[in-house]
């Protein structure tokens, strides 16, 4: 398929709210000042929890004192920094993934779990990693398929997220429609089209729909996705965009919560490391060259 650049532009409504990826953003923007406060959580935690450690180095050094050891390196610094490093990462990531309000932490991991799942299905139909994300691969991706009715829902999305309203639109319609769960997605995509062009429509016929779905993981994804699409709603509207996600979190069970820890544990984790890091490279070097300065002077 060729001719990315066709089309309207989501500029025809002039709104960044109806833009695919608003509510993403709007997740981010209210996260980032959780992760700022997880980063001087593992500050303190990693200054207090250090403390212990001073002391057994302490001891310890006293011991070798004692026995006439000499250690030719700093040692104990050594291990302050190495367990401050830790202690500061391990608690500021867990802050990251667990530290949050319970709304918005419940909307978080509705969001995910729903995305999650949408990596999975384009995972199951279309044999290309990652899923694009960038507007350059988006629209190199574009140019080298082919629509087909199983695919035609993602591919939709994807001239949607880069603002041809028109190619989505005309894409949607090859969507199949011979099951309950394909009608229904079916639906919500010409809905999400119709709320990117500036409508907002009634999302009682989506509720119905998802509710009635006879398999249980179908469900709960549709009705996720009504509940994000609630969201967006309210997102333009300036009301609270939080609640309707937050509300079918309870729906979910555990999953959720695990899918959120390996979403944002681990990255946070290795961001903090590097943060740490860095901090620590540059305390030591600081002490070798005041070090080398206090010799030099003496």
């Amino acid at each position: 398929m060729t001719g990315a650049r066709e089309g309207r532009s989501l500029a025809v409504h002039g709104d960044p709210h109806r833009d695919p990826g608003a509510l993403a953003l709007a997740i981010t923007a209210r996260w980032r000042r959780y992760r700022l406060r997880a980063y001087l959580f593992g500050f303190a935690v990693g200054m207090i929890g250090t403390v212990p450690v001073v002391i057994a180095t302490a001891v310890i050094a006293v011991g070798l004192s004692v026995v006439d050891v000499v250690v030719p390196f700093p040692w104990d610094e050594v291990i302050w920094t190495i367990a401050f490093l830790l202690l500061f990462a391990l608690s500021g990531a867990w802050a990251v993934a667990r530290w949050l309000p319970r709304p918005f932490r419940a909307a978080l991991e509705s969001y995910v779990w729903l995305a999650t799942r949408a990596e999975t299905h384009w995972a199951e139909v279309i044999d290309v990693r990652p899923v694009p994300r960038k507007p350059e691969a988006q629209r190199a991706f574009l140019d080298s398929v082919t629509v087909t009715p199983g695919i035609a829902g993602e591919i939709a999305t994807i001239w949607l997220a880069l603002g041809d309203v028109d190619t989505a639109r005309r894409v949607m319609g090859a969507m199949p429609e011979t099951s309950d769960v394909e009608r229904h997605q079916k639906a919500e995509t010409a809905w999400l089209i119709d709320f990117v062009e500036g409508t907002d429509g009634p999302l009682d016929a989506l509720e119905a729909s998802a509710a009635a779905l006879d398999d249980e993981p179908d469900r709960l994804e549709a009705v996720v996705g009504v509940a994000v699409d609630a969201s967006r709603v309210a997102l333009v509207r300036g009301t609270d965009w939080i609640g309707p996600m937050a509300a079918v979190r309870a729906r979910l069970g555990a999953e959720p919560s695990t899918v959120l820890w390996r979403f944002a544990f681990e990255p946070a984790l290795r961001t903090m490391l590097l943060y740490g890091g860095i901090g620590v490279a540059a305390y030591w070097v600081f002490t070798f060259f005041a070090s080398a300065a206090q010799r030099g002077s003496s």
